[in-house]
């Protein structure tokens, strides 16, 4: 069991990936800004399987990798087994899952696209217009991934 990636979102609270062959999965530690520090203790997610990752059925090692966070967004990109898990970057709450069916490890922003470091290639995903305009510091409507 060990930490692999990590993101710190807008008011300073880490979401880490926590790589283990038994129980991958992802852990949110809160930052208190009086003490300057995290707290050591996971917070209690609301629901713990939408954090963990186990029964991969396309043959991928059940591990989780890199941690992109987006402070425009306010979303955290997590990868993991054959895609991307994307979280509010406030409440952490699973938006979404993005099935790339290939061994997922790290990725980043950049260009108006989610880049994604996968097995054997780097893949390259458009956000939607909206998203992109964010990411890049431009103000307009609501992301629409």
């Amino acid at each position: 069991e060990a930490p692999n990636g990590v993101a710190i979102n807008n008011k300073g609270d880490m979401f880490l990936a926590v790589t283990d062959f038994d129980y991958p999965r992802f852990h949110v530690h809160a930052y208190d800004a009086e003490v300057g520090e995290w707290d050591l203790d996971p917070l209690p997610l609301e629901n713990e399987n939408d954090y963990s990752i186990n029964n991969n059925t396309q043959g991928y090692p059940d591990l989780n990798d890199g941690v992109t966070y987006s402070p425009a967004l306010d979303v955290f990109f997590a990868a993991g087994p054959a895609g991307v898990h994307i979280f509010n970057g406030s409440t952490f709450e699973l938006l979404g899952f993005l099935r790339v069916d290939d061994l997922s490890a790290n990725n980043v922003l950049g260009g108006g696209y989610l880049w994604l470091m996968a097995n054997t290639r780097i893949m390259r995903i458009p956000l939607s217009e909206s998203a992109a305009a964010l990411a890049a510091g431009e103000e307009q409507g609501g992301p629409n991934f």
